[in-house]
């Protein structure tokens, strides 16, 4: 059975009245066709959880389609939520029924598609190699080889050690954990941020908003990527006129007008965070000839070293930063170096803070 990862019921806010849409590849490697909203980003089996994957005693009775049902109904309930905004240009109040529907299938949506999986696996196997290289001890390293019949000399060692720590080998979390995780952290983790957070919905005369396979986008200023608890704002366009905003900052709850420019930040913002792919209307311009910078990666940096007689520890931390591109690379990485044409959204400030609504400019110079 094919399973949606952005729901088809939102896809089609952004496709034309056949059903249509126009999908980009994030990295430019293949050229933009069309594609129906039934054909775009789905998977066959991406939600199933076979039974063989549960503990014995809960496997009497299982649906391996559990889960995609869930997902189902709170489609349902928050497309009802979506319908309501837009046409009466209204959020949902605070504690109401509505704002926790719609609060839901952001959260979800956060932790459901393939990046989410990616970067989980991504973590996983950083993590396994932290974990593993205080075991790699010479001798245990040279009793291997010796047991192997290899030579263990000082050098074998160590190319045995970088070998083992450097090699393209991977841990491959399976479906039914990364689903299990997924649900956890939209629950546990998404679910109590989206809905602390101030909303605001910022409507665009024009239809110039796009979508991707990632469609919330999460945004804070400086070199590091933000996490769903670390993100100053989540972006989410809801269609190719409106965009709702839920920041930490404490805001007053209105709808109002957005400039283009503020579609230009999202829009790169929504695009440069895909996985994959990037959704926008047959008729709309979506990127144009903008350049998305590198993919962001995975890079364990070490904080403090601390030297005793008998050890030396180090203390770690593992981050997902930004590639410096463009001009970024001459100017030592700052980031307040880029031209606005091209830039990645989170290096330039096309968009002064709107006073007006109150709100901080979504994009800041280093």
């Amino acid at each position: 059975m094919r399973h949606h990862l952005v729901p088809q019921m939102y896809l089609r806010r952004f496709a034309d009245e056949r059903g249509n849409l126009t999908m980009v590849d994030r990295d430019r490697d293949l050229p933009a066709r069309t594609v129906s909203v039934n054909n775009a980003c789905n998977e066959s089996g991406y939600y199933s959880i076979p039974a063989d994957d549960l503990e014995e005693r809960a496997r009497d009775g299982h649906d391996p389609e559990l889960v995609e049902k869930l997902f189902a109904s709170i489609e349902s309930d928050a497309a009802v939520v979506l319908e309501r905004i837009v046409r009466e240009q209204v959020l949902p109040e605070r504690g109401s029924a509505e704002r926790f529907d719609l609060a839901l299938l952001v959260s979800q949506q956060i932790t459901r598609g393939w990046g989410f999986r990616a970067r989980m696996e991504e973590h996983v196997n950083v993590l396994a190699r932290m974990h593993m290289e205080p075991e790699l001890t010479a001798e245990r390293l040279g009793e291997r080889l010796r047991r192997m019949g290899e030579s263990s000399g000082p050098a074998d060692v160590e190319a045995y050690r970088k070998e083992i720590l450097e090699g393209d080998w991977r841990v491959r979390p399976g479906r039914s954990f990364m689903i299990q995780q997924g649900i956890h952290a939209a629950y546990e983790v998404a679910l109590p941020e989206v809905l602390r957070r101030g909303w605001r919905l910022r409507v665009f005369e024009r239809p110039v908003l796009l979508t991707s396979d990632e469609p919330v986008a999460l945004w804070s200023p400086g070199p590091y990527v933000p996490g769903i608890g670390t993100a100053d704002t989540y972006w989410w366009p809801i269609d190719r006129h409106h965009l709702l905003s839920m920041s930490t900052r404490r805001v007053d709850e209105v709808v109002a007008d957005a400039p283009l420019s503020r579609a230009r930040q999202v829009n790169q913002l929504v695009a440069q965070q895909a996985h994959r792919w990037i959704f926008h209307h047959p008729d709309d311009d979506g990127l144009g000839d903008a350049v998305l910078p590198p993919r962001e990666r995975l890079v364990r940096e070490t904080v403090d070293v601390t030297v005793t007689p008998t050890e030396v520890r180090e203390l770690v931390h593992v981050v997902r930063r930004r590639e410096p591109w463009g001009d970024e690379r001459s100017a030592g990485g700052s980031l307040g170096a880029l031209s606005a044409r091209g830039a990645s959204p989170q290096a330039r400030n096309v968009e002064p803070p709107d006073e007006r609504c109150g709100e901080q400019g979504a994009f800041t110079r280093g």
